[in-house]
């Protein structure tokens, strides 16, 4: 998490319950990762990308990230 906190784009937020963070190295805009920590030793990373511009979801593709994360998550734990 330390590294990413300096990127341009940096949030902490939580997903279910765990603690995660969304980072970009531009602007958020058309790409955005999300890492959610799923235990002291294991996190999930989830990395969205869309090149359309015209799409809802590249003006704040960290949302999409974490949306996507949280399906993720809901996933493994079944």
């Amino acid at each position: 998490m330390e590294n990413a906190r300096s990127e341009p784009v940096f949030k902490e937020t939580t997903v279910l319950g765990y603690r995660a963070f969304s980072s970009d190295q531009t602007n958020g805009k058309g790409t955005c990762s999300t890492t959610v920590g799923t235990s002291s030793e294991d996190a999930v990373v989830v990395h969205a990308t869309t090149l359309n511009e015209s799409s809802p979801e590249y003006g704040d593709t960290c949302a999409a990230s974490e949306k996507f994360a949280t399906l993720v998550v809901t996933t493994l734990k079944g």
